[in-house]
């Protein structure tokens, strides 16, 4: 009983970190059907995001605080580096704002990375909860239905 617990919580963990790896390995390790796999999808998912939305606003505030810091100290400006990852997520950012970034982040992004560029440049976190939070839900119902069906 404790064991099935304790590897309960550590899928539930590890979903909160790489939800469409471990949603679906979760659900046929543990034999969940339709309606246990939407309510453990969606637990681990809204502890992913509560979790990394206030860690990732946490962090943005202490990278704020070093860069003004480190400006007090030098006149100039560092000179920004644009990698190829940078220009393609301005590029999702400027297309489909903080609802796209949402629906790319469980599957394809990582909620922590997700949660943190949100929070970012998406300053209002109950906004960016409620859309990671249906996010992880809609991902839930396509994983969860797709599990049923096959």
């Amino acid at each position: 009983m404790t064991q099935t617990i304790l590897a309960l919580l550590s899928a539930a963990l590890f979903c909160t970190v790489k939800f469409a790896i471990g949603f679906p390995i979760a659900i046929h390790s543990f034999d969940m059907n339709f309606w246990e796999s939407i309510v453990f999808g969606f637990a681990s998912g809204t502890l992913g995001n509560i979790a990394f939305i206030y860690a990732g606003d946490f962090i943005n505030h202490q990278i704020d605080r070093l860069i003004r810091k480190l400006r007090g100290k030098r006149p100039a400006r560092p000179k920004k580096i644009f990698s190829k990852k940078i220009r393609r997520f301005v590029r999702i950012k400027n297309r489909f704002g903080l609802p796209g970034l949402a629906l790319l982040t469980p599957v394809l992004i990582s909620i922590p990375i997700g949660n943190f560029l949100a929070t970012r440049f998406f300053h209002n976190k109950k906004v960016v909860l409620l859309y990671m939070e249906a996010a992880v839900l809609v991902w839930t119902l396509i994983i969860s239905a797709l599990n049923t069906l096959f």
